[in-house]
């Protein structure tokens, strides 16, 4: 995720998106989660965004508290190319955390590129696991099938 380098206030991030050489947006607010579906259910659902399928090959992009209504969490497919970089309105610079890596800063001329790995992660899958749905029920204390319940009357 990137946030702004300034720590004295806790400054506002201006964050300039570009997918497959297009620019889309430049993201205000507190700063820009991009995860994979499997990681959707982390932070990125923390902050807003959508629970994605881990079978569907997509990343998504998340603002966190964005200045602007208009900022929505949008899902691309995993095959796109991803630039992120600072506005050069702003002071030009901004931290990058990724899980289990230390920060980095992305001073105003660099940019950050993320796109899918060519090797896949490898997963452990248990055989009596729960299916996914089960486990959405389960952790979010979602209602799940009622009709499955001891209903007390």
């Amino acid at each position: 995720y990137f946030k702004s380098v300034e720590e004295d206030i806790s400054p506002t991030n201006q964050i300039q998106v570009e997918i497959d050489n297009e620019k889309v947006n430049e993201y205000k607010g507190d700063g820009l989660i991009i995860s994979t579906s499997t990681g959707s259910t982390a932070y990125s659902m923390a902050a807003g965004g959508p629970i994605v399928h881990p079978s569907i090959d997509a990343m998504i992009i998340n603002p966190i508290c964005p200045m602007s209504l208009a900022s929505r969490p949008i899902v691309i497919p995993n095959s796109s190319k991803v630039i992120v970089k600072p506005v050069k309105k702003s002071k030009g610079e901004i931290k990058l955390w990724g899980d289990g890596k230390k920060c980095m800063t992305i001073k105003a001329t660099y940019f950050c590129e993320i796109k899918k790995g060519k090797s896949p992660c490898k997963i452990i899958k248990f055989k009596k696991g729960t299916n996914y749905y089960n486990t959405l029920i389960k952790k979010l204390d979602w209602k799940g099938d009622l009709s499955l319940k001891n209903p007390k009357i």
